[in-house]
């Protein structure tokens, strides 16, 4: 998967974590995220051990690891017994500890909007002119409802404002509705930053 928030290409070993990579790639809340980004060593029934969780997020109230997991999988009675030391060993460094599901990454509404956002993120503008072309013309759509974003009068097209969304200039709450005409256009990661020309 491309990936500007990962800065550049990155590779996913199942299809959970392709969907946790699509997700963190449209979450407004999520500036940047690295995958498999580090080692973590820590003692488990009086052997020290080491883990290579799946991500690494960016966000505004902090870093946080994340391991990606079936749910199966991630209630595994070892699992269960190991997740508490990691974390705890990750929060003496200051970083946060999760352990995410596909009951969360593929929760019904927001597994949908993510894929309207990916099914319909290709416009005329090549990727990489993007943020150029659209950049200039997202800030004032800060607020505004999707209708009025889509509207005649702004004249942006639905799959501009979903590229918008999928290079960070805009954002969506992804939890809150599926996307319709009254979803609330919200600042992305690279607007707040000022990242637009």
């Amino acid at each position: 998967m491309r990936s500007w928030k990962a800065g550049g290409i990155v590779h996913l070993s199942s299809g959970l974590e392709l969907d946790h990579a699509w997700d963190c790639e449209l979450d407004g809340g999520v500036s940047q995220f690295f995958v498999q980004p580090l080692t973590v060593k820590y003692v488990f029934e009086g052997k020290t051990r080491t883990h290579c969780p799946d991500a690494l997020i960016v966000a505004a109230d902090g870093l946080e690891v994340r391991e990606v997991k079936l749910g199966e999988e991630a209630s595994l009675p070892e699992n269960e017994k190991r997740w508490p030391i990691i974390a705890e060993t990750l929060n003496a460094a200051g970083i946060s500890f999760r352990v995410v599901t596909e009951h969360t990454i593929r929760e019904p509404i927001r597994k949908g909007n993510v894929e309207y956002i990916r099914r319909r993120r290709r416009c005329d503008v090549a990727p990489e002119h993007i943020v150029e072309a659209l950049g200039h013309r997202t800030r004032r759509f800060v607020g505004q409802s999707a209708s009025q974003v889509l509207s005649a009068e702004n004249g942006l097209s639905v799959q501009e404002l979903c590229a918008a969304i999928r290079w960070g200039l805009l954002a969506i709450d992804l939890d809150l509705a599926p996307i319709d005409g009254r979803t609330v256009i919200l600042a992305g990661p690279r607007l707040m930053k000022g990242d637009t020309p």
